[in-house]
């Protein structure tokens, strides 16, 4: 486990949002896609952020009071993606090993890391994907 490759487990058919996105087309991605993460490139398609389901939710709960009788929809016209997502993400660099993401996910209190190679996206690992690769490496010993 310890040297292989983070590019063994990681997705390579990544869904992207750019920073222009509305919320509702965020939320339009995660339900098309069945995601639970997205990153967010520029217009040179350089990773700058990501956004989560989590995230998403904490938003509309932070705006949304209690009481108070607002519509979503109004929500998603005033607000954009950068808004919203962790800006300038922690990822790995595509050559990195499935150890290096365990230790960002063990440290940390995500469940995304995007994959890049000269801030490009190159694929997505997330906590699931190295589980699932932990399962499979005790159940081939």
């Amino acid at each position: 486990m310890r040297n292989t490759s983070v590019q063994n487990i990681m997705s390579r058919k990544v869904v992207i949002a750019k920073k222009e996105n509305t919320l509702f087309q965020v939320k339009e991605l995660y339900l098309k896609f069945n995601i639970h993460h997205l990153p967010v490139v520029n217009e040179k398609e350089q990773l700058i952020g990501i956004i989560s389901t989590s995230d998403l939710l904490r938003f509309y709960a932070k705006q949304l009071p209690s009481k108070a009788e607002v519509e979503v929809e109004t929500l998603e016209k005033f607000f954009r993606i950068d808004d919203v997502m962790t800006k300038n993400p922690i990822s790995l660099d595509i050559e990195s090993t499935v150890r290096d993401a365990a230790e960002l996910f063990a440290i940390n209190k995500f469940h995304a890391l995007p994959i890049v190679k000269d801030r490009k996206i190159m694929g997505i690992v997330t906590s699931n994907d190295l589980l699932q690769y932990l399962i499979n490496d005790i159940l081939m010993e």
